[in-house]
């Protein structure tokens, strides 16, 4: 027998039922976060099944921010976007991918944008072929352009990878199954700020910090934290200097 569809809520409990260690009131709730699922049943040993598929595994490599992409229009940030790369992800099944997406939640986990893999380039093998697939796993890496409007809040984002196998003609229903969903979140990133010719104490009395601070508020908007770092050299990449920046000196 065949059930089309079958729908239940997770009240956010973890660790219960037949695991034989129910914990503490109140103690076994998951945190907030994004929450991936599978169910399998099985009437017998011949006859079971499974909402993901077991025909595709995905496993996700780091996150990196690359960069700022002004569009070539400095003046225009309608066309602004982040640079991520996501350096490496696997694709392990005995066939290709039939599609593939990468989403991307924000702070609130609210979706707020989407890709389709085939639409971005590998850096793996130059070309668009993020959906190959093989049983010892396929290995790709892609930057992803994601809108400054749409990561306008503070706080971490989380990048998800969705794909499907393409194994519709050994299931019941002849649709093809998603694989368990996998994500990763974007690393904190430091606006670095480098100053010449002070050391020591005279970093913090001969430095105006708060004028650093509200000249920097712009980039705490868009999601990145800054903090006073040390061992910076002249050349550092993405180091700023702030000589020609008026009011960073204090008074004398």
């Amino acid at each position: 027998m065949y059930l089309s569809g079958y729908s239940f809520t997770w009240d956010g409990t973890m660790n219960t039922g037949y695991y034989g260690y129910p914990p503490e009131e109140g103690g076994n709730i998951a945190p907030a976060g994004l929450y991936t699922f599978d169910v399998e049943v099985e009437a017998n040993p011949y006859d079971r099944d499974a909402v993901r598929s077991k025909a595709l595994t995905v496993v996700p490599g780091p996150v990196e921010y690359l960069g700022y992409d002004d569009g070539g229009t400095p003046e225009d940030e309608s066309d602004d976007n982040y640079l991520y790369y996501l350096r490496w992800y696997a694709l392990y099944s005995g066939r290709d991918a039939s599609w593939g997406e990468i989403w991307l939640y924000d702070p609130d986990l609210e979706r707020v944008q989407g890709w389709g893999v085939p639409m971005l380039a590998c850096v793996v093998h130059g070309g668009n072929d993020g959906l190959v697939a093989n049983p010892n796993g396929e290995v790709h890496g892609v930057v992803i352009p994601v809108p400054v409007s749409a990561m306008e809040k503070a706080g971490t984002y989380t990048f998800v990878l969705h794909f499907y196998d393409d194994y519709a003609d050994s299931y019941k229903n002849h649709q093809v199954k998603a694989a368990l969903e996998v994500n990763r979140e974007t690393p904190p990133q430091a606006a670095w700020v480098w100053i010449g010719g002070l050391n020591g104490s005279d970093l913090q009395s001969k430095v105006d910090w708060q004028y650093v601070g509200d000249s920097l508020l712009w980039v705490c908007r868009y999601c990145f934290t800054w903090e006073v770092g040390g061992g910076l050299t002249a050349g550092e990449v993405d180091s700023v200097t702030l000589g020609t920046w008026t009011g960073v000196q204090t008074p004398q």
